[in-house]
């Protein structure tokens, strides 16, 4: 009979999560029901633009109106501390990109506050996350940070999320592959044997297989009321979201987002977002677990949707401004997410993987 003396934090998802055509106009309501008075909106950049016209019909009223200034750093995190606290804020409304909502999250959690976030694109899952990625100021990888709950609430409206550019619903589907591919290695262990795990290892598989098969079958006119296309979406948040909520330690990041992690420390990587980056991390971390076959499928899928992904368009590799042998180098000693493929890992093997993995890619492709 096998027996478990553990017990785990289980941080399922947002207490409130709302998605569908329109939805942004719930915001007010949402805020109403809570008896909410001393709210701060958090904005800033490409995406509050997207919504500035739904916004202007909210017609709250905000003590303080923050704008971001671009990246998720301590710095900036303080600095949306000192503004709760200077307007005795009960709520922070945060609306647009991952580090923006990752800011918020950060914000209130350290000052003990709720958040109702609002995403203006479908490029990664951090509304729906339990963490944060913490970066310098010149946007290259600093840390992660982990709360002990998860946001209040996540508005997601799906007309603005079919609005978004291409290329960042390609980088949240990539993103949300990152949840099976790098899931996987610890959701199989013998020891990942209770419930919860269960839910987590069915949760992986809606952003593994199921959601190529959806992201694939998409109509080239979709919009924010067709089936298929708000089930990738809520794939992206929900699902994404729930895999490390559930999972916890048995469903870590690994080599993919070793990947991402390092090569922010390159400038000309920091035009395209996160999730491309882990798109290239995957066969990247596939190559170094010798799963040839599962790589070359990958590549294809990549292919066919248009994923624009390449060594050489990041700056990296023979001629570049940063060699191959010094990227691998960054890799293994800028983050221990490497040591989870579960194997001992050298600078040769990732050099060695990261050429197979750009060899998969006969050209960059663009979007």
């Amino acid at each position: 009979m096998k027996k478990s003396s553990e017990y785990r934090i289980v941080k399922p998802s947002p207490q409130v999560y709302l998605s569908g055509p329109g939805v942004i106009s719930e915001v007010p309501r949402l805020l109403g029901e809570n008896t909410f008075r001393n709210r701060i909106l958090v904005h800033g950049g490409k995406g509050y633009d997207a919504v500035r016209q739904q916004l202007n019909q909210w017609n709250c009223d905000f003590v303080d109106e923050f704008i971001f200034r671009g990246e998720c750093s301590m710095s900036e995190i303080k600095r949306l501390q000192d503004a709760i606290s200077n307007a005795h804020a009960d709520v922070v409304v945060g609306v647009g990109g991952g580090k923006i909502m990752d800011c918020v999250k950060t914000a209130c959690f350290l000052s003990n506050i709720p958040e109702v976030l609002v995403p203006t694109s479908p490029s990664n899952c951090a509304s729906c996350s339990g963490h944060s990625v913490i970066y310098t100021e010149d946007g290259v990888w600093e840390s992660n940070i982990s709360y002990t709950d998860t946001p209040y609430a996540v508005i997601v409206d799906t007309n603005v999320m079919a609005a978004a550019p291409r290329l960042l619903l390609l980088a949240g589907f990539a993103d949300t592959l990152s949840k099976w591919y790098e899931g996987q290695i610890g959701l199989s262990s013998d020891e990942a044997c209770d419930l919860a795990l269960d839910f987590a290892r069915e949760s992986a598989a809606v952003c593994g297989p199921q959601l190529v098969e959806r992201f694939e079958k998409l109509s080239a006119d979709f919009d924010g009321s067709d089936v298929g296309f708000r089930a990738v979406v809520d794939t992206i948040f929900l699902a994404a979201g729930l895999v490390g909520g559930i999972g916890g330690k048995y469903a870590p990041s690994a080599a993919a987002h070793a990947f991402y992690n390092a090569v922010t420390s390159v400038p000309s990587s920091h035009a395209l977002p996160h999730g491309i980056h882990v798109a290239f991390g995957l066969l990247f971390q596939l190559e170094l677990c010798k799963a040839e076959q599962e790589s070359v499928q990958l590549a294809q899928v990549f292919s066919r949707i248009g994923m624009p992904i390449g060594l050489g368009s990041l700056g990296i590799g023979a001629g570049k401004p940063v060699s191959i042998e010094d990227f691998a180098e960054k890799i293994c000693s800028v983050h221990p997410l490497i040591d989870n493929v579960g194997f001992k890992v050298s600078p040769a093997d990732v050099a060695e993987a990261l050429i197979a993995a750009d060899e998969l890619i006969a050209e960059p492709l663009s979007v």
